[in-house]
């Protein structure tokens, strides 16, 4: 419940927040806006007026959007990370462990401690397993894997193995401790300065645009 509400919060916040910005500048906006409406021909330059109002219109919300699903995410794993840290590493091990069990390439391979060499047959059957889990845990894992490729992680914790480790229970553990490893190094606080930089972008964006669209369009 909590992960949800940290993901759909976010994600809608940001969003409204960019839709009532942009509409609020478009009301500012609004004259210079029917003047090119109404005086709207086929040139190029009114086509190129056309297409940086869009811009205005369309993609900074676009850009709000986009900006809103990923601090979702980041906020959502952060979250996880402090408080459950210890669940999350667990889901991802285990589905790890799914996908060598019901493989008998993949058990044999782990058996004869030479999962080295079948990596990306693991990788590739794992990534299927992943487009069937709900949308907000394929979201939160695809996100974590992007910044932590699968493949480097088995391959690190492989190396760790000694001589006659070849069991499942073996790699579990040498899977735990380095993706203990590997979240404390690559995963931080979410910051929202992007944000400000998106929203100071669009202010200057809109105070150019007006300005054309005063002069150019009048």
């Amino acid at each position: 419940m909590k992960i949800a509400y940290l993901l759909t919060s976010r994600l809608i916040g940001i969003t409204l927040l960019g839709l009532v910005i942009t509409t609020l500048l478009a009301i500012w906006m609004f004259s210079e806006m029917w003047n090119l409406v109404t005086s709207f021909d086929q040139s190029l330059l009114s086509q190129f007026k056309l297409c940086l109002l869009l811009i205005f219109m369309v993609g900074y919300p676009i850009l709000y959007f986009l900006f809103a699903k990923m601090y979702a995410v980041k906020t959502t794993i952060w979250y996880l990370i402090q408080h459950k840290k210890a669940m999350l590493i667990d889901v991802a091990v285990q589905h790890i462990l799914e996908v060598i069990q019901g493989n008998p390439e993949l058990n044999q391979a782990v058996r004869e401690n030479q999962l080295q060499s079948k990596l990306n047959i693991l990788a590739n059957q794992y990534h299927k397993k992943i487009n069937t889990l709900q949308w907000p845990v394929r979201m939160l894992i695809k996100f974590i894997l992007h910044r932590l490729p699968l493949v480097n992680i088995i391959s690190e914790a492989m190396a760790q193995a000694q001589p006659g480790d070849g069991n499942i229970l073996t790699l579990q553990k040498l899977l735990v401790v380095q993706f203990n490893k590997v979240t404390n190094l690559l995963f931080s606080r979410p910051k929202l300065s992007k944000l400000y930089v998106i929203i100071l972008g669009q202010l200057a964006f809109f105070v150019v645009l007006k300005w054309y669209l005063l002069y150019f369009c009048a």
